[in-house]
């Protein structure tokens, strides 16, 4: 009985040996696999175990990544992170020791008495010096990973004080790594998050729960990537061409989002699609049209939601909305701009909170919520106002009783709040903004965007706003060039008042971006000086520019404004009450007709059009005169969608004087001048007047051809309906008969 059980025990132990070397054997087979893996470094303070706990919580165990957590320990008290963390994950968790080999889907956790680095797959410990000086654990690790990992490293900055891990995820991003920070309005401690974001330009910014996904998406496109880190010329203009046609294709521009988002998601679609090659995924794009919609959808991230960050919106209820009120009278209207709204929820938020405060105050003031967006998808849902239970969580129950309306599984926007708001396709980066706007919300954009074009588009938002309005924007976002006319009115929620309206816009604010090389992330290639002859014409143009009053604008054939440079500010004017960029629209109403003419008239003809000293009636002041161009490129072939190009400049203020000085002391009834002169205003006039009749002529041709097809459509209906009461009637007829002879057949059977 004892040999017995000795040879079980040896059999056992055998077993376990050969276990083990099986195990052994087949993590090596895995390192030999896969020894291009991520190594992902994990930086936080002795407050961020929270976050910690919440990234892994939502980590599967099969990534293929290595993970080493860094926190920030007493080394007088043993540290416990180890068996805490085994909890939130399937993966094994390991308290680092010196010369562990790390492995693919297994967590490192520091020592609390060490400091840790990381060199040829291997940790290496060093003893912490208690020298009272501020702990930088997480530099030391992250800049050991960066050096050894290269390109696959991963640096995670989760909450925490101070600054530890700024240096560190500089030293990854220079190595071409990724680096992911937590939001810090997600953070319990948002100094570190707020130094990386800063400092260290994080490639994301998000909170712990969705950094897994993210991880994921990169872990699996880490081997495409790192070719796209090897771009010759030939692949880097591939790229550029590859944006440009999709700009062509969608009307969206991606080249100025910033390169690693963007090559992350080029390289996932094309991970779906096992294409390897810049060039042949473009091939791919120009063969199968709809691709062109899918990678914009890639590009694009929508993440929204009502009431996002509570206690950001209760600041705008408390604080800001009562104050862009006090500054407004009875009759008077407020003006809001919620940019890349995406589906809508955070309009629909601002729409919810104006309209509370003005019918808590019974105030008579109108507002309007102007939320545009370049995602079609995304306006769709929103113009439709519905959205599924799960809003209850994030929409309080007084708002949610008051202005949703319950149908079905989901919520419907009540119609007061559907009817403040104006959805809209806009593109920030060539559509011109809007005016006089007394609030500008835009979130968590601009960390998407270059810093040059980051500025370009804070112009814009300081030119659209009045004196005293609001700017709200991303926790990740910072004012900079706009910080010397706002000040600050809540630091944590970025939300800033105008106090100045000096010049920040120059001219070239609302100059299509595109051919701007310093907001490529890209290097181009270095420009030699340029001789004055040469530049001559450029040179021109910039002296025409700042000493005339004169603009130019391109307009589609419908009018539609799409850019404006120069002196634009003089002659258009964006409308109160609705969202339009039509050209007639924007202009004073002489304009509008003599613009009207002469864009039909370019049209017509495919010639430029010049109209001379066209007189701009305006209410209490001296009359004006415009001269206008209007140059056509209906048919060219340098340019594949027609447009026109209109060129409005105001007459000489001298010219204008010689004029009236010859009025005044020359003219008569009899004049030969003012003949002429009244004969040309007549024959303008007669050409307004027969170009609005033609107009008016085609429109109620129009409008007969529509009534004519109401007509006809009425009656086939009206003869539908007939049919239906026909068929109706023939249902009841054999309804009846077949409860006759069921009646006759029941009989039956009761005879029998």
């Amino acid at each position: 009985m004892v040999f017995a059980r000795a040879n079980l025990f040896r059999r056992a132990n055998l077993r376990q040996t050969n276990c083990n070397a099986d195990n052994n054997n087949l993590k090596r087979m895995e390192e030999k696999k896969n020894p291009d893996h991520c190594i992902v470094g994990v930086g936080a303070s002795a407050g961020g175990m929270e976050a910690v706990h919440e990234l892994f919580d939502n980590m599967p165990a099969g990534t293929g990544c290595s993970f080493v957590v860094v926190q920030h320990l007493s080394p007088n008290h043993k540290s416990l992170m180890s068996e805490l963390l085994a909890k939130h994950t399937l993966m094994q968790v390991f308290e680092a020791t010196e010369g562990m080999t790390v492995r693919p889907n297994c967590i490192y956790v520091i020592p609390s008495k060490d400091f840790i680095t990381i060199k040829n797959g291997k940790l290496y410990l060093v003893a912490k010096v208690s020298n009272h000086q501020p702990n930088h654990a997480i530099d030391i690790f992250f800049e050991s990973l960066a050096t050894y990992k290269k390109k696959n490293a991963i640096g995670v900055i989760l909450s925490g004080t101070g600054t530890d891990g700024t240096k560190g995820i500089q030293a990854i991003k220079k190595n071409g790594g990724l680096v992911i920070v937590q939001d810090p309005v997600t953070a319990a401690f948002d100094g570190m998050p707020n130094s990386a974001i800063e400092n260290g330009s994080p490639d994301l910014v998000l909170p712990p729960e969705m950094i897994a996904e993210e991880l994921l998406e990169y872990s699996k496109e880490t081997s495409l990537l790192k070719n796209f880190h090897k771009f010759d010329q030939k692949e880097e203009v591939l790229l550029r061409d590859l944006l440009q046609y999709l700009k062509q294709i969608t009307g969206t521009d991606f080249n100025f989002y910033k390169r690693p988002t963007l090559l992350r998601r080029l390289a996932k679609r094309m991970g779906e699609l096992s294409i390897n090659t810049i060039g042949s995924y473009k091939k791919y794009l120009e063969d199968n049209p709809e691709e062109a919609k899918i990678l914009v959808s890639e590009f694009l991230i929508n993440v929204t939601k009502f009431f996002r960050d509570k206690d950001a919106f209760d600041t705008l209820r408390t604080r800001v909305i009562p104050m862009i009120f006090s500054e407004k009278k009875k009759g008077d209207s407020v003006k809001v701009w919620s940019m890349a709204c995406s589906s809508g929820e955070e309009a629909y938020t601002l729409a919810i909170l104006f309209y509370d405060y003005i019918s808590s105050k019974k105030l008579d003031v109108t507002i309007k919520i102007f939320a545009t967006d370049i995602d079609v998808k995304s306006l769709d849902i929103a113009s439709k106002g519905i959205y599924p239970e799960s809003i209850s969580k994030d929409v309080p129950n007084r708002f949610l009783q008051q202005y949703f309306i319950r149908e079905s599984n989901f919520y419907r926007i009540a119609p007061i709040i559907r009817k403040m708001v104006v959805f809209a396709n806009h593109d920030i980066l060539k559509d011109p903004p809007f005016s006089k706007l007394d609030l500008i919300c835009c979130r968590n954009m601009l960390i998407y965007l270059t810093t040059a074009l980051q500025n370009k588009i804070l112009q814009k938002f300081h030119f659209a706003m009045n004196m005293h309005s609001y700017l709200f924007l991303g926790t990740s976002e910072n004012l900079s060039i706009l910080s010397p006319v706002m000040e600050e009115v809540n630091r944590k929620w970025k939300i800033y008042r105008c106090i100045s309206k000096s010049s920040i816009v120059d001219k070239n604010s609302f100059m299509s971006p595109f051919l701007d090389s310093k907001m490529y992330n890209y290097s181009m290639p270095v420009q030699k000086p340029k001789n004055i002859s040469g530049s001559l014409s450029d040179i021109f143009k910039d002296v025409l520019v700042e000493e005339r009053s004169i603009a130019g604008i391109f307009i589609d054939r419908e009018f539609n404004v799409k850019q404006a440079v120069g002196g634009f500010k003089d002659f258009l004017q964006f409308p109160d009450g609705h969202f339009n960029f039509n050209l007639l629209k924007l202009v004073n109403a002489d304009l509008a007709v003599a613009l009207g003419v002469g864009v039909r008239k370019a049209i017509a003809s495919n010639e430029k059009v010049v109209m001379k000293r066209v007189t701009v009636h305006r209410k209490k002041k001296e009359d004006e005169y415009v001269n206008i161009i209007i140059k056509p490129y209906m048919h060219h072939p340098d340019h594949p969608q027609p447009f026109l190009f209109v060129v409005l400049e105001k007459a000489d203020a001298l010219e204008r004087l010689g004029q009236a000085k010859v009025r005044n002391t020359s003219y008569t009834l009899t004049s030969p001048d003012r003949v002429e002169e009244l004969e040309k205003e007549l024959r303008d006039t007669r050409e307004n007047l027969q170009a609005v009749i033609e107009e008016l002529e085609s429109a109620n041709e129009e409008m007969q051809s529509t009534n004519e097809e109401m007509i006809s459509t009425n009656e086939e209906l009206q003869s539908t309906n007939e049919e239906l009461q026909s068929l109706n009637e023939e249902l009841h007829t054999v309804s009846a008969e077949h409860q006759i002879k069921i009646k006759e057949l029941l009989e039956t059977n009761d005879d029998m």
